[in-house]
């Protein structure tokens, strides 16, 4: 549906005759559309019916007896269009939701109407959420008190090691959550452990199990935590026999591997080990051949989500997390495709192990695209490759504010010579972006009336297609600034009302009191269009102009300026 913005400027010509023309008289009525047709009173010549806003003639009235002065009535009509209001709302079983004067518990769709100015009819789609039941399973210790999840029960309450129940209810304020809720805590009480190893060791050797680290004979007792994480008592009753030689080896395998070296077959988990070669004495002590052998882990990694890469920048990071193993070196490949547009490959060689992200540089001048990178981590033990995909967006300099209430996308000359075939713009709403318009709507600019709807915080964007590719790239975000105070365009103002100007079927329509001398036209790119100087009297002139905005200076022959906004619909 097209919208028509039409400024009325009210210029009066000056005719001369015999008769002399008095006051005009304009009427201004308002009716809603679902009461039209208007009429008015009785007693003009054209009283009605009238079903359309606009500016109506409706009588003549002669104000002498010899005829010799009257005035025009004008009938000035505007038609106000009913706005239908739709409301999702959500409530809990035991809530109710007030609607107008009345109070809803019930799921369903309810309908009002609503006086201001004209009816509308506003409807409530209501859904009333359920109450649930939770039930929370939890462990402690004995002796210990337990203050999660809203419950609080101490510890002397709780003297013996079992189960135990407590319920309690739970209130939510999201109407989308679970409201009120009962919370049933199944609260299992576990008791302490006692626990007697015995182990052997060679003198010089160090007992180095289950926590403990003894080189002595000896009763040794340590607290640790039981898989319950409860206190558990071990007791280590340690013997130390005499060993026969000492012959120690170091060395180190990857995961997975077998050490086979000094006699001995070895197979397990990383970590650092201490092996004896199986040889004993007539005491039982081995010959003590030791193998200190360091299992070094498998390099196991992942990449993390790209963050947004704009055109502008020098490089963008791709960040990585090493779960296991080190990184030795890391090798980055680029595509023929990729090539030519000037990415290079590159290497890096014994990364920081502190460092998590590797740098990709951006060729100078890229082209917002889509493209793809090969990354090759190669570690001591194991590797990883990853092809990771990544779009370079326009940078928001393809954008500009015009005002408060304008952002354009500047023309091939301003933006990096793009000529683009698609154009749709974005707004940033909640988190997520959503269409605002497309080219066939919106053209190369968003506007709004309502200079306060661009606010400091939000975020705007574009997504193209230029002309001979099919795919679409957006471009990275803007930020309006309000209040902006510099002014590409002339700035829009007046001395003087001289002027009022009406814009329809792709023409500017300028009526003037004052003879016009002077007209100036400029588009929202800043650029002038058309410049006209009138060496007739002109009282009313007409101007073609595509579909767009505009900005419009005129000047009269008293050399009075008047300078406006124009949308051409």
């Amino acid at each position: 549906m097209k919208k028509f913005l039409v400024i009325l400027l009210l210029f009066v010509p000056i005719f001369i005759s015999a008769q002399t023309i008095g006051k005009d008289t304009t009427i201004f009525a308002s009716a809603c559309e679902n009461r039209i047709p208007y009429y008015l009173p009785y007693g003009y010549s054209t009283y009605g019916p009238y079903d359309s806003s606009g500016l109506y003639f409706v009588d003549t009235i002669f104000t002498t007896l010899d005829h010799s002065q009257w005035e025009v009535v004008s009938l000035h009509l505007t038609i106000y269009k009913l706005i239908p209001k739709y409301t999702h709302a959500f409530i809990c079983a035991n809530e109710t939701y007030a609607f107008g004067d009345r109070l809803l518990d019930s799921t369903g769709t309810y309908t009002r109407t609503i006086i201001a100015p004209c009816d509308t009819i506003e409807t409530l789609y209501l859904t009333v959420n359920p109450v649930f039941y939770h039930t929370i399973f939890e462990q402690i210790c004995k002796g210990e008190s337990y203050t999660g999840n809203g419950f609080t029960i101490l510890a002397n309450e709780l003297q013996t090691a079992g189960t135990f129940y407590y319920k309690r209810h739970l209130f939510s304020s999201c109407y989308r959550c679970n409201c009120d809720s009962i919370v049933t805590l199944k609260l299992q009480v576990n008791p302490p452990k006692e626990t007697t190893l015995y182990g052997e060791i060679c003198r010089g050797e160090t007992y180095e199990k289950n926590g403990f680290k003894e080189n002595k004979e000896g009763i040794y007792r340590k607290k640790e935590f039981d898989i319950n994480g409860c206190d558990s008592i071990v007791t280590l009753v340690l013997k130390v026999n005499d060993p026969y030689k000492d012959f120690t080896f170091n060395h180190e395998i990857c995961e997975g591997n077998v050490y086979t070296a000094n006699g001995f077959n070895i197979d397990t988990v990383p970590g650092t080990y201490t092996f004896i070669k199986d040889k004993f004495t007539d005491k039982g002590c081995p010959d003590t051949v030791t193998l200190n052998l360091t299992v070094l882990p498998n390099l196991k990694m992942s990449l993390s989500p790209l963050d947004e890469i704009c055109g502008d920048t020098t490089n963008f990071p791709i960040k990585y997390n090493v779960d296991t193993g080190k990184i030795d070196s890391i090798f980055v490949y680029f595509g023929a495709r990729e090539r030519e547009r000037g990415f290079e490959d590159f290497v890096v060689r014994n990364p920081a192990p502190n460092n998590k992200s590797i740098e990709i540089p951006l060729p100078q001048d890229v082209i917002p695209d889509n493209y793809s990178v090969t990354l090759y981590f190669e570690g001591r033990c194991g590797d990883a490759t990853f092809t990771v995909n990544f779009t370079v967006l326009y940078p928001s300099s393809v954008m500009e504010q015009r005002w408060n209430d304008v952002i354009v996308l500047k023309n091939p000359a301003y933006n990096g010579k793009y000529d683009f075939s698609y154009i749709e713009w974005f707004v940033m709403v909640a988190g997520n972006w959503e269409s605002i318009g497309k080219n066939y709507d919106k053209g190369t600019y968003i506007y709004t009336e309502n200079t306060t709807l661009m606010k400091v915080g939000e975020a705007y964007r574009v997504c193209l297609i230029k002309k001979g590719e099919y795919h679409k790239i957006c471009s990275c975000p803007l930020f309006p600034i309000q209040d902006i105070a510099y002014f590409v365009y002339p700035r829009v103002d007046s001395d003087v009302s001289v002027a009022v100007v009406s814009c329809c079927d792709k023409s500017i329509k300028v009526y003037s009191k004052e003879p016009i001398v002077e007209m100036d036209l400029w588009n929202v790119a800043g650029q002038m269009i058309q410049q006209k100087r009138y060496a007739e009297v002109n009282n009313m002139i007409k101007i073609d102009a595509e579909e767009g905005f505009y900005v419009i200076r005129l000047t009269n022959n008293k050399g009075q300026i008047h300078i406006q906004k124009v949308i051409v619909q």
